[in-house]
């Protein structure tokens, strides 16, 4: 007695070919679960193979997203160099950003040290004016002071003229008392 030959449904791929004695034999294709992806598409002849999807480590970032037929794309996470900041931390999806640390000119003193996660900031230092002298020496790690000459009154003279580093000095004017000169004056 002769039978049709059993049909595969689209779902299904040929296990054993169909003979002129023998039937043929169909199976369900593989279904890959959400942790797989399809290395190898299913067909009328043969089964879908699938993989297990790469993890990414925390040591990683994601570059590229899984997708039916494709792997993730893991990528080691960028380390700053110890003359860089992070200026921008690393997600699962993105890498993180590194900035080369400010550098301080000579002209500049630093107002806040480089760290790991934040830049070094400079400010200028301060100029003393014509009018003021320095009461404390620039460097790297500190600012500039400075203070306002000392000016004589019109009962001083001045000892010690002012200089960018040190203030002027006064002293008091003798004052003669009444019928008496002062020795040494001279006289115009």
């Amino acid at each position: 007695e002769c039978t049709a030959i059993t049909t595969c449904t689209s779902g299904q791929w040929h296990t054993v070919v169909p003979t002129s004695v023998s039937d043929r034999t169909c199976q369900d294709h593989t279904q890959c679960t959400g942790n797989e992806w399809e290395t190898k598409a299913a067909g009328a002849m043969y089964d879908r193979k699938c993989e297990g999807l790469t993890t990414c480590t925390a040591e990683q970032w994601m570059s590229k997203p899984a997708a039916i037929t494709s792997d993730r794309v893991c990528k080691a996470l960028t380390t700053c160099a110890s003359t860089q900041w992070q200026a921008k931390a690393a997600t699962a999806t993105s890498d993180r950003i590194c900035k080369d640390h400010t550098t301080c000119f000579t002209a500049q003193w630093q107002t806040k040290a480089a760290g790991n996660e934040h830049d070094r900031e400079c400010k200028e230092h301060t100029t003393c004016t014509p009018t003021q002298y320095e009461t404390r020496a620039s460097t790297s790690s500190q600012d500039r002071t400075c203070a306002s000459h000392a000016t004589c009154s019109a009962t001083q003279y001045e000892t010690k003229s002012a200089a960018a580093s040190s203030d002027r000095e006064c002293a008091a004017l003798t004052v003669c008392a009444a019928g008496s000169f002062e020795l040494g004056a001279k006289s115009e």
